[in-house]
């Protein structure tokens, strides 16, 4: 309670000031960073921070004041919230814009614009919750798959928790199967994860401890079949990796329990992302991640070249400092992790 006390007394000074113009323009993020330094959820303080900065100014200013805060501070770099914030508030303005805004929206900080615009058009239906008459059209957008990976979670919400209807809505959208699968794996995030779940009162303060729900979510997972439990078993990482605080040898073995070659490889991929961002997208120090013993013979290749795609698709910016971490790497390795730059250098 007092911390979250200590952010809305900084939020209120925040505002204040940019509402009156004592904040200027140049000056805009160091204060923003000097504010939220001292929390211990800093993420949280800035996505605030940033959710009121954006209602009183365009979000473009506010992307630009973010990629000024990346530099201050690289805790940042790991922008999901912050970016959903800018988003959620622009869109707020006016929620007709809300497909104009999510296909607009910066595709770095994993995707966290698209979430915001999305968000808000489902809360303007009764209840905050999409009619299933809308899902069929919802995602027709150029960005597919990572809608209907945020149509997931919202599934989740909208059915009240009921996993098994939701898997099953999913399976009913019109997209192809990567678009369904990402759908599966949103509607699963959100029950690991349950952050929406537990704004809307579906889930307890509890259901946040990702750690000590482990057993209880391992148990979901192998009750899963198909490609429900490749699904699953990708997204169970979120509270896995709390649980081993980003041990990546612990999380390598916790994922090859998992009962398939493709459930183990989405798994441990999928956590090399999550790790990436536990570094602050900071390449120079990743390369120990990679020293985890893996039953896959072509782990390492994949661990050098996701850690890379990670970082660049949240920073994309970072294009030198993943040369440089390729080029450090084993000779036997570095052909697949420059290839990985190539494709994010073309964006």
């Amino acid at each position: 309670m007092a911390e979250s006390r200590k952010i809305l007394l900084i939020l209120i000074l925040i505002v204040g000031a940019t509402a009156f113009g004592i904040i200027n323009k140049d000056g805009e993020a160091e204060k923003i960073a000097k504010a939220c330094r001292e929390l211990e959820n800093r993420e949280n303080c800035y996505a605030k921070a940033f959710e009121n900065l954006t209602k009183v100014n365009d979000w473009s200013y506010s992307f630009a004041v973010l990629r000024e805060l990346q530099a201050i501070d690289p805790e940042a770099r790991g922008c999901h919230f912050i970016s959903h914030s800018i988003s959620y508030a622009e869109t707020r303005k006016d929620p007709s814009r809300w497909r104009e805004i999510m296909n607009a929206a910066p595709q770095d900080c994993s995707y966290g614009a698209s979430h915001g615009a999305l968000e808000v058009y489902a809360s303007t239906f009764p209840d905050g919750k999409l009619p299933k008459s809308e899902i069929p059209s919802l995602c027709n957008n150029p960005d597919t798959n990572n809608c209907t990976h945020i149509l997931g979670h919202l599934l989740l919400v909208m059915n009240e928790n009921d996993i098994d209807e939701s898997l099953r809505d999913c399976e009913r959208i019109p997209h192809n199967t990567l678009g369904k699968f990402e759908c599966l794996t949103g509607v699963f995030m959100e029950r690991i994860t349950a952050l929406n779940l537990e704004t809307h009162g579906l889930a307890t303060k509890e259901a946040l401890n990702w750690p000590a729900r482990v057993p209880e979510l391992e148990q979901l997972c192998r009750v899963q079949a198909g490609v429900n439990s490749v699904a699953c078993w990708k997204e169970i990482v979120h509270a896995a990796l709390a649980k081993f605080k980003n041990n990546s040898q612990q999380i390598v073995d916790f994922c090859e329990t998992s009962p398939g070659e493709e459930e183990a490889r989405e798994c441990i991929d999928h956590a090399l992302g999550v790790m990436a961002g536990g570094y602050n997208f900071e390449l120079e120090n990743m390369i120990p991640i990679c020293e985890a013993r893996a039953g896959a013979p072509d782990f390492k290749n994949r661990c050098y070249s996701h850690l890379v795609a990670a970082t660049l698709s949240t920073v994309p910016q970072e294009i030198e400092s993943a040369r440089k971490f390729c080029g450090n790497v084993e000779s036997d390795y570095q052909e697949s992790c420059f290839d990985m730059i190539n494709i994010y250098d073309k964006k």
